[in-house]
């Protein structure tokens, strides 16, 4: 079940994505919280009501950037007991997605976590603390139907608050990218829906320089892991989306790279001039 348009509320108390951010919404009958670990006490001072809903703990972990999904009819006293134990002393962020009438049972919370689960244990962008895979358990088609509405907002809602490469999700049909096509190095790729596709065969380069950000080598070695990218002879097993044209080109060249000049077609037109000409031409009245 996709959605196609989604309104929401966004309000940062604190007056920075760093603190506190609420996200909720008119058409929706749920709400999100994002804070820090030091906040705990002070948001759950404010927000007693806060009781049945699955939650993700973010963290680091020797330079690995770390997932823990969970669920619980009593979140505040769930997470205060992870705050406590040293095994997750890599906690550093809290998010919480709970309803705003209360409606979550324990059947919808626990196929939540199931559903979360296996969209995140192929990320290339985060590692699961999740020793189990979660329940899928049985309900019914009405229910079923509510878990996937809140599913499919938690995947809008969390690359919104900074968790791009958080979710790996299985595509039933594969649009292809049409239009232009653009090379660099040894891989081609398009631009498509907003994001930018490195098509299946495009080879990475097996060097990374100096100047690499910690997050592209881990992405890199992430898409290896999960078989994204052969390790042996290092290109694409799979057509693959990127958030951005230089997060793709960051990939292939194993360092930073600004991706709008790097792609170019087979003319040798950059990305921008292609993509973006439109943008730059005065408009006539």
């Amino acid at each position: 079940m996709k959605i196609n348009s989604l309104s929401l509320n966004l309000l940062l108390p604190d007056g920075s994505f760093d603190g506190l951010v609420i996200v909720s919404s008119t058409n929706w009958a749920g709400n999100c919280i994002k804070f820090p670990r030091i906040n705990f006490d002070k948001v759950f001072e404010k927000y007693k009501k806060i009781k049945s809903g699955v939650y993700f703990l973010f963290g680091e972990n020797d330079k690995k950037p770390l997932v823990y999904v969970g669920e619980s009819e009593d979140i505040q006293s769930r997470i205060r007991q992870h705050l406590k134990d040293n095994d997750k002393s890599w906690l550093e962020e809290i998010v919480i997605f709970t309803s705003s009438n209360n409606s979550l049972t324990k059947g919808h919370i626990k196929n939540l976590e199931y559903k979360l689960i296996k969209a995140i244990r192929k990320s290339v962008g985060f590692y699961m603390d999740n020793g189990n895979v979660g329940t899928e358990s049985w309900l019914p088609e009405y229910m079923q139907s509510d878990v996937n509405i809140f599913f499919e907002h938690i995947l809008l809602i969390m690359p919104m608050l900074g968790f791009n490469q958080l979710f790996s999700i299985e595509k039933v049909e594969q649009d292809k990218p049409v239009g232009n096509l653009y090379y660099f190095y040894d891989a081609k790729g398009a631009f498509f829906n907003n994001k930018f596709r490195v098509i299946k065969s495009s080879k990475i380069n097996i060097k990374e320089t100096n100047s690499c950000h910690e997050s592209i080598k881990i992405m890199r070695k992430r898409l290896i892991e999960t078989n994204v990218i052969n390790a042996d002879t290092l290109t694409f097993n799979e057509d693959y989306d990127f958030n951005s044209p230089s997060t793709a080109a960051a990939i292939i060249y194993g360092g930073n790279k600004n991706g709008w000049t790097a792609w170019k077609n087979i003319t040798g037109n950059t990305l921008h001039e292609i993509e973006r000409e439109f943008l730059d031409r005065p408009v006539r009245i």
